[in-house]
């Protein structure tokens, strides 16, 4: 179950940035104490601060206790606390981030007059809801607010113009997902039993519940996870339609079409691919670039940092705010 947790916040962290797929800093990490107490890490020529860092840690502990309560960034699931989970993502959104704004300068993509200026207000709107408390923990000015929207609005834009360019079609046949009952025996000899009587007319979920290995309710099979065997075959059946054996894996597989193409479904994954090719392309210039950057990391100053105090820090709104006055930068 903490297993389960942990992940879930582990999307959670990701999803509200908007940066995922990274590793952390570039290809080479350099722990040092040349990097004063007051920086957590850099990137290239840029820096995160300790204030910047707590910003975002203490939003997502925040964040997490609100839904799931008091006391949860003490999880574990056995392996690592939801802490160090917590703030190993937040290491590696942040050096993202600061990547993502070098290369944005290399490919010459800069904010607008207009954007700017909705930076500024995000960030004067943020920093005045911040209580005593807030600012006793954070321990961080408005300027440093305004940085931090400001490199999360240059990279946001850096990622919809580097997948700008990544067609927006899929089409039904690379998208498709079928629904089907599936009846799983595993020789030969019971397969043939199967196929004669199909051919007798016994109907189809009366072999399952009697031969199949599997369940037999109705399942959903996704084009992109189906070997191209059994895909040329499934779809050139109609509903209610059975095909004949399919061998795969050391079994013996048998469908009968519940629907040849579900169309909700389909439409979901047209948007699932959609995204993979769009990150696809990202990925391709941010690892080559991030191959040319070092990083260092300050592991003293970070280790110190701990979720489980400042309890008067209560602050949960600082992505929200970002998505208010910045969030139409977001290639959906």
């Amino acid at each position: 179950m903490h297993k389960k947790i942990i992940a879930l916040f582990l999307a959670m962290a990701l999803a509200v940035t908007g940066l995922t797929g990274c590793s952390i800093f570039g290809t080479k990490v350099v722990l040092t104490t040349s990097l004063t107490d007051s920086t957590v890490c850099r990137v290239g020529e840029e820096t995160v601060s300790v204030a910047q860092a707590k910003v975002f840690l203490m939003n997502y502990r925040n964040s997490y206790e609100k839904v799931y309560g008091k006391g949860i960034i003490k999880v574990s699931d056995g392996n690592q606390s939801l802490e160090k989970y917590t703030k190993k993502t937040t290491l590696s959104v942040l050096a993202k981030m600061k990547t993502m704004k070098l290369l944005a300068e290399k490919m010459k993509i800069s904010l607008s007059k207009e954007e700017t200026e909705k930076v500024r207000k995000a960030a004067a709107e943020y920093y005045n809801s911040l209580s005593k408390g807030d600012l006793s923990v954070l321990s961080v000015n408005e300027e440093a607010i305004e940085e931090l929207y400001r490199d999360m609005a240059v990279a946001t834009k850096l990622y919809t113009d580097l997948t700008g360019g990544v067609s927006s079609e899929v089409s039904d046949d690379d998208a498709r997902v079928m629904l089907v009952k599936q009846l799983v025996v595993a020789d030969a000899a019971t397969a043939k039993t199967v196929e004669k009587k199909l051919k007798a007319g016994t109907a189809f979920e009366n072999l399952i519940s009697y031969y199949s290995n599997e369940t037999g309710d109705t399942i959903a099979l996704y084009r992109q996870k189906m070997s191209d065997t059994a895909y040329q075959v499934l779809k050139q059946l109609d509903d209610e339609e059975v095909s004949h054996c399919i061998q795969e894996n050391g079994k013996y597989y048998f469908y009968k079409i519940v629907s040849r193409i579900d169309r909700e479904l389909t439409n979901e994954n047209k948007s699932v691919i959609l995204k993979e090719w769009a990150r696809a392309a990202f990925d391709t210039v941010y690892q080559k670039f991030c191959k040319k950057l070092s990083s260092d990391y300050n592991e003293e100053v970070w280790e110190d940092i701990s979720l489980k105090e400042g309890k008067e820090c209560t602050t949960s709104s600082f992505f929200e705010v970002f998505d208010k006055h910045l969030g139409y930068l977001k290639q959906e």
